[in-house]
């Protein structure tokens, strides 16, 4: 859920123990109260927590019953929590009152509670630190005078930047602005203890008591963690002075002075060095927090990454222990971790959260904020996670994110000698039937992945494709799997023997992890007439191999498997047939820079092919024959992709001249009447047909989606809301009621086809510029891939809901409203109306029997 009520940044978030309440402060001048349900959605308009200038602090007490705020406007305020979470029904919650901690001469950055409750500690801009004792009677200060505070710790001239007590509430210790931490005793602040670096240099941003309270860890602006002993031995009783001296009568009187005088409010100051050092080679430490158990440390830095550290038993960092989580996103505000110790939650510059799973994997984004992500916060029982940014709002996000997301990891570029930068993918190809995707990369590899939830995420084939490259790939149900290299040559593999050679070729002891098979022999080596080869399809009866060439001729060249490998995938290399072409000249340009085959698209039965040339003009020829069915130029300018609808009864282009065309087919595959235009506001990168041919889906280089309904006339365009980088490529998905597609910002979105106004999409977020798409077992996985080397994989959960209507059916004789039938089992009106009829019928007869 979003809650939106600050007018400004939202710099604090805190849980209440029971994670019905959650508590923000913004620089709007207020702390808000939110009452949640158990999924995190708001049940009622927040309650404000009014101050006069920015709110920094809003912390609950351990016993839940208060809030407590800072504020720049020089207060602390005490806030009672309501007993009863509001139901809603109020059109204007109630005001609160509140009690004044007084005492603080300057704005205020942080407040904190002691363990019991029993007091409170502030720091900020004046130099002191002060502590309030809390009365019994509490409540009955809401009507009274202000509290005062019972001790106050001096530092000078300084700025405190954030206080922490002890766990057994006994000891503080405040981070300075002059590099220095400064530890007491609560009840008595005279002595000072002032915890050193080896050098006195800029601010200490966060200072906390290690769990067990024998340790001090500091860190700011030097860039390293300090860690001190927090046991501080009492002060000595002072010795009883001697009694004075008899007076001599002879000696002459002393001469008059001054007296003395002393402050006895000075405070005595000792000094301490760290017991360990630990460099993080990093500008600034922002940010310190202790996971739930003690066991761990994270730390957030300014160069935008998270360290965590394993804690001893004997209280300090298992040397060995640290590990880094970085991101590219800049400087890092927040971190925290779930109470279940499995996730490392950070936040900081740019839009999105990162969800780190610390048994390994890449992290979870969190997309959504318009600005910087500067807290973040697990609820305490570790289900909900909220965040907090610049932009005004905070976000409820549930946290059962394991086992929907995760990175598939290629083997390691530049192994065995190989010294180039590793490159992303250039393209995908599937096979849908063995769950497998293979992707070809530009330096010279391609991998087969399987995309099942519980396969591995390395890839299970990694072979060479040629010292320039794989230009595009292949694959098809009936076994078969092809290449085309940098300079033309395209090889053919049977699927299920390269998946044999390489379980067989796993060194032992590597852990399954896969050296790259060294350019496995193939069944073939198919020449072509030029390199640069655009598009490598099979149709879909695996019988033809379609390939197409930019520049040069741009030839369209097709091989029949079927005469090539007389028994199929498993044709050994010596019983191949001769590799003889056939050879299509109909996309020569006079410029070689248009002449070639853009895509290819086919018949859901392999009845005809759909070829787009760069010059702008489609052909199509039944199959097997290759007779000519039409001959069109129907963009002024490249056709970027071709669709067909399984049916056949639809054809459609995209192209760079910021329009898609449709054409009409009859039986035979012959064009019907005048193509139609569907006109968009840039270039159209990609098309999609549903089975059909009744509905069509087109990406956008201007941030949208277009989803036109092809039964109408004129032409029905609905635009898919959300994005705000280019899409590249959509598919139909969830039985064609969801469309699916991969934008330059870095998400996938997913939007819900069913019933109504379509609502923003569902966005899975990456920190990546995504361009290509895999969709397979009907949406429900869904892989993506960018200009980061690691393709990004997510499961979804079935959004199929007749399995579910049927358990209803058999379970229950209740007959439902069409309101119901609609909310739960998502039945359009129509439909719902109808049966909740017939469902009322039914049972009056049955019951009237």
């Amino acid at each position: 859920s979003v809650l939106q009520g600050h007018g400004d940044r939202v710099v604090a978030l805190e849980w209440h123990p029971s994670g019905r309440w959650l508590a923000s402060a913004g620089f709007d001048g207020r702390a808000l109260l939110w009452a949640l349900d158990e999924d995190g959605r708001s049940l009622a308009p927040p309650l404000e927590l009014p101050h006069a200038d920015k709110v920094y602090t809003a912390v609950f007490s351990p016993d839940g019953r208060w809030v407590l705020t800072a504020s720049r406007d020089h207060s602390v305020r005490l806030w009672p929590v309501p007993d009863a979470v509001p139901s809603g029904a109020e059109d204007e919650p109630a005001a609160l009152r509140s009690i004044e901690l007084r005492g603080n001469e300057d704005l205020v950055w942080t407040a904190v509670f002691s363990p019991d409750g029993r007091r409170v500690a502030s720091a900020g801009r004046d130099g002191k630190a002060r502590v309030w004792d809390l009365p019994e009677d509490l409540e009955a200060h809401l009507e009274g005078d202000a509290l005062e505070p019972s001790s106050t710790a001096s530092m000078g001239h300084n700025i405190v930047w954030e206080v922490d007590f002890s766990p057994d509430g006994t000891r503080l210790v405040a981070a300075n602005e002059d590099g220095t931490a400064v530890l007491w005793r609560v009840d008595d602040p005279r002595e000072l203890v002032v915890l050193l670096g080896a050098e006195r240099r800029g601010r200490i941003a966060a200072a906390r008591f290690s769990p067990d309270g024998r340790f001090v860890y500091t860190g700011g602006v030097q860039g390293s963690l300090r860690i001190y002993p927090a046991l501080l031995e009492p002060l000595p009783e002072p010795e009883p002075e001697p009694p004075a001296p008899l007076p001599d009568l002879d000696a002459p009187p002393p001469e008059p002075s001054e007296p003395e005088s002393a402050d006895p409010d000075a405070p005595m100051l000792r000094e301490l060095m760290p017991e360990r050092t630990i460099p993080l080679r990093s500008s600034t430490i922002n940010r310190l927090r202790f996971s739930a158990d003690g066991r761990s440390l994270a730390v957030a830095t300014r160069l935008g990454a998270a360290m965590l550290f394993e804690i001893g038993e004997d209280g300090l960092p298992v040397r060995g222990s640290r590990r880094t989580f970085p991101s590219d996103a800049g400087e890092m505000w927040t971190v925290d971790l779930s109470p279940d110790g499995r996730w490392l939650a950070t936040g900081s510059r740019g839009t999105q959260g990162l969800v780190w799973p610390l048994d390994g994997g890449p992290p979870v984004v969190l997309v959504g904020h318009g600005n910087d992500v500067f807290r973040t916060r697990f609820s305490p029982a570790g289900t909900l996670l909220a965040t907090a940014s610049n932009d005004g709002s905070v976000r409820i996000w549930p946290t059962q994110w394991g086992g929907l997301s995760r990175r598939l990891v290629p083997t390691p570029s530049g192994s065995r000698g190989r010294s180039e930068d590793p490159k992303p993918p250039s393209t995908f190809a599937q096979d849908h039937s063995r769950g497998l995707l293979l992707a070809g990369y530009n330096d010279g590899r391609a991998y087969l992945f399987p995309v099942a939830a519980d396969a591995p995420a390395r890839p299970l084939v990694a072979f060479e494709g040629g010292p320039q490259g794989v230009f595009e790939v292949a694959l098809h149900e009936s076994g078969w799997l092809a290449t085309a290299l940098a300079d033309g040559t395209i090889e053919v593999h049977a699927t299920d023997a390269l998946l044999a050679r390489a379980g067989a070729e796993t060194p032992p002891g590597s852990g399954g992890e896969l050296e790259p098979l060294r350019r496995p022999k193939p069944l073939a080596r198919l020449p072509t007439p030029a390199a640069d080869v655009r598009a490598l399809r099979f149709d879909p009866t695996g019988r033809w191999l379609f390939a197409s060439h930019y520049g040069g001729t741009g030839q369209l060249s097709v091989w029949d498997l079927a005469a090539l490998f007389p028994d199929g995938p498993a044709t050994t290399p010596e019983a191949v047939g001769a590799p003889a072409p056939r050879n299509f000249d109909d996309f020569e340009h006079a410029d070689p820079r248009f002449s070639g085959v853009a895509d290819l698209a086919f018949e859901g039965e392999g009845r005809f092919v759909a070829a787009g040339g760069q010059q702008g003009g489609l052909v199509l020829w039944s199959l097997p024959g290759f007779e000519e069915r039409a001959r069109l130029d129907l963009h002024s300018s490249r056709i970027l992709a071709v669709a067909a609808s399984a049916n056949g009864r639809r054809v459609a282009t995209a192209g760079t001249d910021a329009i898609a065309r449709v054409l009409e087919l009859d039986a035979s595959g012959r064009v019907v009447g005048e193509p139609r235009t569907l006109e968009h506001g840039g270039p159209v990168y990609d098309i999609a047909l549903d089975e059909a041919g009744a509905r069509a889906v087109t990406a956008c280089s201007d941030s949208k989606v277009y989803l036109w309904d092809l039964e109408r006339d004129p032409v029905a365009l609905t635009l898919l809301p959300g994005s705000v980088g280019e899409f590249h490529e959509v598919r139909f998905a969830f039985d064609e009621r969801r469309v699916v597609g991969v934008s330059q910002d870095g998400t996938v979105r997913v939007w819900n086809l069913d019933a109504g106004p379509i609502e923003d999409a569902v966005a899975l977020g990456t920190n990546d510029r995504l361009s290509t798409l895999a969709v397979f077992e009907d949406g429900q996985i869904i892989v993506a891939g960018g200009a980061q080397r690691e393709l990004w994989q997510w499961r979804l959960p079935s959004l199929e809901v007749s399995d579910l209507s049927a358990r209803l059916r058999a379970s229950t004789t209740m007959c439902l409203s069409a309101e119901q039938r609609m909310l739960l089992v998502g039945e359009p009106s129509d439909i719902a109306h109808a049966r909740a009829a017939d469902c009322s019928r039914t049972h009056r007869a049955r019951d009237s029997r």
